[in-house]
């Protein structure tokens, strides 16, 4: 490692020089390096994590019903039609089978 470049202040003595040009280089050097290092992981990451999951799909339609009681609100809850809605998604997706009598 080379020793800083002194300077001579305007009484004769020499001034230490606080950066060197060659240490700054180096160490920009260094975080730029770093910098690319965890951009690569970042998009390695991304990329296995997204192959992981697979293609995403479209969610499934809705019926006209269940988006009249998902806008609704809280008074759909008291609504005939929307409970038999909401019973009859709950079986679909859940997969239920009404037992045959």
């Amino acid at each position: 490692m080379r020793a800083p470049v002194l300077k001579r202040s305007t009484d004769g003595r020499p001034k230490p020089r606080l950066f060197d040009r060659a240490r700054l280089l180096d160490g920009l050097a260094i975080l730029v390096l770093i910098a690319v290092m965890a951009a690569a992981l970042v998009a390695l990451f991304h990329s296995r994590v997204a192959d992981a999951y697979g293609p995403s799909a479209p969610p499934p339609p809705v019926s006209a019903t269940l988006d009249r009681c998902r806008r609704a609100g809280p008074p759909a809850g008291d609504d005939p039609a929307c409970r038999a809605a909401w019973a009859d998604a709950r079986k679909a997706f859940f997969q239920i089978e009404e037992p045959q009598p």
